[in-house]
């Protein structure tokens, strides 16, 4: 999939896109991590998929389920940085443990060290997942927070819309929404 913003409303497409694995469902839907986050902001759905950008940072199609070597997402890293820097991004959420990886060896090369990272403090709900977070000051001084998901949405796990709040519960305490 390529980006799902348009113009600050979300695309046709990805607003009612359906998909037998439930990934859509559990990013963009009503309980999804999305909505889920943008609603403890005070922000319905549409709104939360306006403000969204959701891209493949994989080439090509992934043929299996699992995850892609980490090598192949290397080379792509100078070009995440630049989408991130340029969108000015406040938060960017990992669906894969090398993606959150490759991002957050791309910023310590940049940046050195984040400000602070740690784990969500409801961890507990996603054992055996820990979902990492890490929270970057940019060049223009604003401050990022980078996090992954417990697991890939498209396998079903409970609680994620618990996930998507407690992701914006840190965003405020960090004061980056």
């Amino acid at each position: 999939m390529g980006h799902a913003l348009y113009f600050g409303e979300p695309h046709r497409a990805f607003l009612d896109y359906q998909d037998t694995a439930g990934f859509f469902n559990r990013m963009f839907g009503e309980r999804g991590v999305v909505p889920s986050f943008f609603q403890v902001l005070g922000l319905g759905r549409k709104e939360a998929l306006g403000l969204t950008f959701s891209c493949n940072l994989i080439s090509g199609r992934q043929e299996k389920p699992e995850q892609p070597p980490i090598e192949s997402l290397r080379p792509g890293s100078p070009t995440v940085m630049r989408m991130i820097e340029q969108t000015q991004c406040k938060c960017v959420i990992a669906l894969l443990r090398d993606v959150y990886t490759i991002i957050h060896e791309v910023f310590s090369t940049v940046y050195e060290e984040p400000l602070q990272s740690g784990f969500l403090q409801r961890s507990d709900m996603w054992k055996p997942y820990k979902p990492p977070w890490s929270l970057w000051q940019t060049k223009n001084g604003s401050h990022l927070l980078i996090a992954r998901l417990p697991n890939h949405p498209s396998y079903p796990w409970r609680n994620i819309s618990e996930y998507g709040r407690e992701l914006a519960n840190l965003a405020g305490k960090k004061r980056i929404c």
